[in-house]
């Protein structure tokens, strides 16, 4: 069983998970409207840090300095807080560091103009330096999901034996460079956001950094809250729009509520962007999984969207919320007005339950849910027997040298995809390697397509660098428009979400960034999908990278288990 021991939200609205609370809880919000801010032309709305407070609350911890970016301070400052509540020694061989963020220090490219001072694995080297922690750090990059992929990675990593503790950190800061790629969806509001109202217009961005400390060791007072578990899956209907009837979610909370008695659900704490697609496409899911009468509500409009540390953020007040007895409300939600009927609340209510689900989605077609109980589990604590695994078949992508590779083998291979040739080159290497893979594994008498028996865990470590670069060539200063074709590209998770459409591939699909290849991590985290509830028969893993038409990686292979 793996147990939440510790934890901290380092917020424009509090330095404590404590203060948050009790601020979320008072109806206080830390968003605002900026004017001026990244050059916007416009004004715009969301949760931000007071200029300079970030680096000040770290020089008051490291008065020597330090070579930490704004994003680094501001994960080390949640990291610090919770690992000294904690009062575990964590530099040990048994515990592992997860760093979930979209996209990092990737404001850099614009003051500094350093390609590589944004590639994230070096940010979590550099934070797992400043901590001792041993082992190689793993970012998940999952888009909006990376939060509650995070926890349910480390949960599987502990289940497994691999490790007995896990710091969990979501961080993500703002730049010119996110807040223009929303902005070029139209996706953000001019006023505070209204999760689940009649009148949403959009959402608001945030920043933040939240820490959770996972251990497979029970406190030894109080009633411990525990991760139950966790579910990951893929809509397979495009990278940049939901499932209108929320099928991955839908699939994910199937998952994680098998056994579950839903009336022991005290609510469930939805994404709520306040998007229009977004938030009918959550009334969808919640209603065909039978929680129509549940409680849900979202927290967007205390916090903003915080991207990488959304998931762990709402996760840790819905826990002290859970503590207090209360289940929040939807601020902002006057007029519920969604596509199916769901129980939003709109004030605040006592419970008595102990459990919660926290829901997540994002673009390349996630979703993940996870349960969260509060209180001992029955029956003993057992380690989970990590599954031999074997290779059915793999493929190896490399450029040849003539300068036509990627168009050329996809000439080649006859895929007759229109969609390719809008893809950015991470992307159309990936898509190559898996049509190439799925290929020969179609030879083996193995068909993958319009199931969920297959788990995606991609792994690279520059991301979507090369399309970062050209995203950020393309902002102008007077229209603050680039082109939402381009910026959609700018996350490395929309690799699998190409496969899945493609393929409807229903499966989980997870992105990692390692600080380099490292084959025993990668071989880890293979197994770790392995021991997913729902038992995938098959993995895709491997490893992809791109960096320019000459200079890229496509190392796939198909995984099952030993007989």
């Amino acid at each position: 069983m793996v147990y939440c021991i510790s934890d901290n939200i380092y917020s424009p609205l509090g330095k404590t998970s404590e203060e948050n609370y009790l601020n979320v809880k008072a109806g206080r919000t830390g968003v605002r409207r900026h004017e001026h801010r990244f050059g916007m032309p416009v004004p715009f709305t969301a949760a931000q840090f007071e200029e300079g407070s970030i680096e000040n609350d770290f020089a008051a911890i490291a008065p020597d300095g330090g070579t930490l970016t704004r994003f680094e301070e501001l994960a080390a400052l949640s990291i610090g807080r919770a690992s000294a509540k904690c009062g575990k020694d964590l530099t040990g061989e048994d515990t592992v560091f997860i760093l979930s963020s979209t996209k990092g220090n990737v404001g850099l490219l614009e003051s500094t103009g350093d390609e590589d001072s944004v590639i994230i694995p070096a940010s979590a080297e550099r934070l797992a330096a400043r901590f001792g922690f041993r082992n190689i750090p793993i970012v998940v990059s999952n888009a909006c999901i990376s939060g509650v992929s995070a926890i349910i990675t480390a949960k599987r990593l502990l289940d497994c034996g691999f490790y007995r503790n896990a710091v969990v950190c979501g961080c993500d800061v703002l730049s010119r460079f996110i807040v223009s790629g929303f902005n070029s969806f139209k996706a953000l509001s001019e006023d505070i956001c209204k999760p689940f109202d009649g009148n949403r217009t959009g959402l608001n961005l945030g920043e933040a950094a939240a820490t959770i400390i996972l251990s497979t060791e029970c406190p030894d007072s109080g009633e411990p809250w525990r991760v139950s578990g966790g579910s990951i899956r893929n809509d397979a209907n495009h990278i940049s729009g939901p499932s209108r009837v929320g099928e991955g979610s839908f699939r994910a909370l199937q998952e994680v509520l098998k056994g579950t008695q839903v009336q022991k659900i005290a609510f469930i704490n939805a994404h709520g962007t306040a998007t229009p697609y977004n938030d009918d496409m959550e009334s969808w899911a919640i209603s065909r999984a039978g929680l129509g009468e549940v409680h849900v509500n979202a927290l967007k409009a205390h916090f903003g969207h915080t991207l990488g540390a959304a998931g762990i953020l709402e996760c840790i007040i819905s826990m002290k919320a859970v503590d207090d007895g209360t289940v929040l409300p939807a601020k902002g939600c006057e007029h519920p007005g969604v596509a199916q009927p769901i129980n939003v609340n709109t004030e605040l209510a006592r419970t008595e339950k102990k459990s919660f689900v926290k829901l997540l989605s994002g673009f390349g077609g996630c979703n993940a849910a996870v349960l969260m109980e509060k209180g001992m589990a029955s029956g003993q604590d057992t380690v989970l027997k990590v599954p031999e695994t074997e290779k059915v078949c793999e493929t190896l992508l490399l450029p040849s040298g003539n300068g036509d590779d990627l168009l050329g083998l996809y000439k080649s291979l006859k895929c007759e995809y229109p969609k390719f040739h809008k893809m950015d080159g991470l992307c159309q290497a990936g898509f190559l390697a898996a049509e190439m893979l799925l290929d020969e594994a179609g030879k083996k008498g193995i068909s993958l397509d319009g199931g969920d028996n297959c788990t995606m865990i991609l792994a690279g470590s520059l991301g979507s660098l090369a399309t970062d670069i050209r995203h950020n060539g393309t902002i102008s200063p007077d229209e603050f428009y680039p082109s939402p074709a381009i910026f959609v590209y700018t996350l490395a998770n929309i690799v699998s979400g190409e496969i899945a459409i493609r393929h409807k591939m229903y499966g989980e699909s997870t992105s990692f960034l390692l600080p380099e290849n490292d084959r025993n991590v990668m071989d880890m985290l293979v197994k770790q999908a392995f021991s997913d509830s729902a038992a995938p028969d098959y993995v895709i893993g491997g490893r992809i990278d791109f960096r320019s038409g000459d200079d890229f990686l496509a190392e796939l292979a198909l995984y099952s288990r030993k007989s």
